[in-house]
C-alpha cells in the first residue's frame, strides 16, 4: 500500500508540472493541386522525331545563316551588339562563342564609337559579362575631365541613386551613371538569387562615400585649397578605393555558408578599423610613390612629403 501511495503521489507531481509549448508551424493555404505527374521515367518515354538524325541539317543552316549575320552587322557596332544581347536572351549563344568573343574584340577598340546612350550601357554589359577589361572611369572623371559644376551635377546623382536624376547629367557622364547603376544593382540581384541576402545598400553607400571623397578633393583642387594633414587623410583613406574594393571582394568572394546577415553587419561594424589601417597605408604608400615621381595628372594637394614620410618607417618602392 506504501508503494502504491508514493506511485501515486509521483504521478501527481509528474502531471502537476506545466506542458511544455509547441511552436506549431505556420499555417499556409494550399490550392489542393493534384500531385505532379512528372517523373523521370514518364520524362524518358517521350518521342520527338525531332532528333538530330532528321534535322541536324536544317540546324547547321540555320547556324550558318546566324555566323554570316554577325559578320555583316560588325559593320555597325549598335547592329553588333544588339544581335549578340539577342543570342543571348533566345539561349543559343553557346553555338557562337568564337563568333561572339571575336565580335566583341573588334567593337571594345577605343577607336570605335557607339554613338548613343543606350549603345554605350549595352557595350559596356556586354564586355563586362564576357570578362574584357573595361572601366567606368571615375575617378579619372573627377580628376581630369569634369568641371566642378558637373562634378556637383554627379555626386548628387550618384547620392540621390535615382534613374531620373540622370537627366541633370552632361552627355557623356549618362553613361557613366547608367553603368554604375546597372552594375550595383545587378550585382545586388545576383547575390540576392544566391544567397538570399540584400546587399544593395552596403554597395551603394559605400560608392557613395568613395564619390562624395572625390568630390571633396577636387573642390580642395579647383578652389587651390590645401588641406591639413589631418583632413585630408580624413578624406584620403576613403578615396584610395580601398574600401569599396575590400567590401566588393568580401561581397564576391564569400559562399553561401559564410556570409550570412551577421557576418555582413560584422563586416561592416568591427571590421571598419582593419578597412581603415590598411586603406590608409595604401594612400600613403602611393602619395609617396606620387610625390618622388610625379602622378602624371598635375593635381596636388599640397601635403608636404616630409610629414607623409613620419608616418611611415620606410619608403616603399613602386614599379
Amino acid at each position: 500500500m506504501k508503494c502504491q501511495s508514493r506511485l501515486q503521489q509521483s504521478d501527481l507531481m509528474v502531471l502537476s508540472e506545466p506542458p511544455t509549448p509547441t511552436k506549431l508551424p505556420n499555417q499556409r493555404r494550399s490550392a489542393n493541386y493534384h500531385p505532379t505527374i512528372w517523373e523521370p521515367k514518364l520524362i524518358q518515354s517521350f518521342t520527338t522525331h525531332y532528333s538530330y538524325k532528321f534535322h541536324g541539317d536544317k540546324l547547321e543552316e540555320l547556324k550558318k545563316e546566324a555566323r554570316i549575320l554577325l559578320a555583316i552587322s560588325q559593320d555597325d557596332p549598335c547592329a553588333t551588339l544588339k544581335l549578340i544581347d539577342l543570342m543571348q536572351r533566345l539561349g543559343v549563344a553557346y553555338h557562337f562563342e568564337k563568333e561572339i568573343d571575336e565580335a566583341l574584340h573588334k567593337v571594345s577598340k577605343p577607336t570605335v564609337h557607339t554613338g548613343d546612350l543606350y549603345t554605350t550601357s549595352l557595350l559596356f554589359r556586354l564586355l563586362r559579362q564576357h570578362a574584357f577589361p573595361i572601366s567606368t572611369a571615375i575617378d579619372d572623371m573627377y580628376d581630369v575631365y569634369g568641371s566642378l559644376d558637373e562634378l556637383e551635377l554627379f555626386t548628387t546623382a550618384v547620392n540621390r541613386w535615382d534613374i531620373s536624376a540622370m537627366k541633370d547629367l552632361p552627355q557623356y557622364m549618362k553613361a557613366c551613371y547608367l553603368a554604375l547603376l546597372n552594375f550595383v544593382d545587378e550585382m545586388g540581384h545576383d547575390i540576392l538569387k544566391d544567397h538570399e541576402l540584400d546587399i544593395t545598400h552596403y554597395i551603394r553607400e559605400e560608392w557613395k562615400k568613395l564619390c562624395r571623397s572625390y568630390l571633396r578633393e577636387a573642390r580642395w583642387f579647383y578652389k587651390r585649397y590645401t588641406p591639413g594633414l589631418k583632413e585630408y587623410l580624413e578624406t584620403a583613406w576613403i578615396s584610395v578605393g580601398g574600401p569599396a574594393a575590400m567590401v566588393h571582394a568580401y561581397i564576391l568572394q564569400a559562399d553561401s555558408s559564410s556570409m550570412t546577415q551577421e557576418s555582413l553587419d560584422d563586416c561592416f561594424k568591427n571590421g571598419r578599423e582593419l578597412i581603415h589601417w590598411s586603406s590608409l597605408i595604401t594612400r600613403l604608400s602611393d602619395d609617396l610613390g606620387t610625390s618622388m615621381h610625379g602622378d602624371g595628372i598635375g593635381t596636388s594637394t599640397g601635403v608636404m612629403k616630409d610629414l607623409l614620410n613620419s608616418l611611415i618607417v620606410q619608403s616603399i618602392a613602386i614599379e
